[in-house]
């Protein structure tokens, strides 16, 4: 039973005060509640004194070994955090790395491939190869092109037309103007886009 710090009960003879305590011991669990307010008063005195030989801040300390079981968990639970945050990091620092790894493995590969078809001995295949890469260029934003990039992307779209389906030979002329024309768009291209959008073309997209 819990009382509160007010609680009251005068005892005129002390066998009343035994039989109390019996009564409240049989119907009652006992635990201790620790109080800096606690005073016993004499029955008949207004004054109040404090009960000899307790000490109330004493009691509100838990034990020793209590404190020391409470200090090591929270050492070991620190510590665990701490190990999960670390591994943490490493993931995702490995994942970074990978990923950067990756990306330039596959840029470079496929610049290399790119260099390869535009730098062949066979002018129908270069041709082709760079009239393509224009047509991907130009379906970035046709509206960031100037006029003149675009009359230009259209002679080159009739060039590499022609190396396709055409039976006639691709002069070395037509060849040149194809990568004067592939040079032109890219160049504005990178002007016209901001500094992310470049860096998806340049490394998700892999265009330069």
């Amino acid at each position: 039973m819990y009382y509160k710090d007010d609680f009251y009960k005068e005892f005129r003879t002390e066998k009343e005060l035994c039989e109390y305590l019996e009564e409240i011991d049989s119907r009652a669990e006992w635990i201790r509640i620790t109080s800096k307010k606690l005073k016993v008063a004499a029955a008949g005195e207004e004054t109040c004194t404090e009960v000899p030989g307790i000490s109330l801040e004493a009691q509100d300390e838990p034990p020793a070994q209590e404190n020391i079981q409470t200090h090591w968990s929270l050492k070991l639970a620190l510590f665990g955090i701490e190990k999960l945050l670390i591994l943490l990091l490493a993931v995702f620092d490995l994942f970074c790395l990978i990923f950067i790894f990756t990306v330039c493995v596959l840029r470079i590969h496929a610049n290399r491939r790119r260099r390869k078809l535009f730098e062949s001995e066979d002018d129908r295949q270069a041709v082709r190869a760079m009239a393509g890469y224009a047509r991907l260029l130009y379906y970035h934003g046709p509206e960031l092109y100037s006029e003149d990039a675009i009359k230009c992307y259209r002679k080159t779209s009739v060039i590499g037309e022609k190396a396709a389906f055409s039976p006639h030979a691709v002069s070395k002329e037509e060849r040149k103007d194809t990568a004067l024309c592939v040079q032109k768009m890219k160049k504005e291209l990178k002007k016209a886009r901001s500094w992310y959008g470049n860096w998806i073309m340049k490394y998700i997209e892999r265009l330069y």
